[in-house]
């Protein structure tokens, strides 16, 4: 009989192979995040998927504060800008994560080297 600890952390590192199939052209950088790392991605793109249940894209505008010269003094003024936000997309929701999760080019070596010997 299993404890519900070990099932949560098999079911986490099936969940996880499941996100590294995914992956594609992008699985060497994977490979070289260390494991903190690559469940920190796993549990980000599970928290997005779970806040963002929209199906299609949906327009909303929001007020945003402006700083500025004008008339030769500065001053913040608010604009109204329209934003599009869309459903949830593992290509773009890793465009936006890569920059949070640097990886050194040794690291990075190293990873594609282990997958070219496998």
């Amino acid at each position: 009989m299993l404890s519900n600890k070990e099932k949560k952390r098999r079911q986490h590192e099936k969940e996880l192979n499941s996100l590294r199939n995914k992956m594609g052209k992008n699985i060497f950088w994977f490979d070289a995040l260390n494991n903190q790392q690559q469940y920190d991605l796993l549990f980000a793109w599970k928290r997005e998927k779970k806040i963002n249940n929209r199906t299609k894209p949906q327009k909303k505008t929001i007020t945003k504060k402006v700083g500025g010269f004008f008339n030769g003094k500065f001053q913040t003024v608010k604009k109204e800008i329209e934003i599009i936000s869309y459903p949830p997309n593992f290509k773009y929701f890793l465009k936006e994560m890569k920059p949070r999760f640097s990886v050194s080019v040794s690291k990075m070596r190293e990873a594609q080297l282990k997958h070219l010997l496998k």
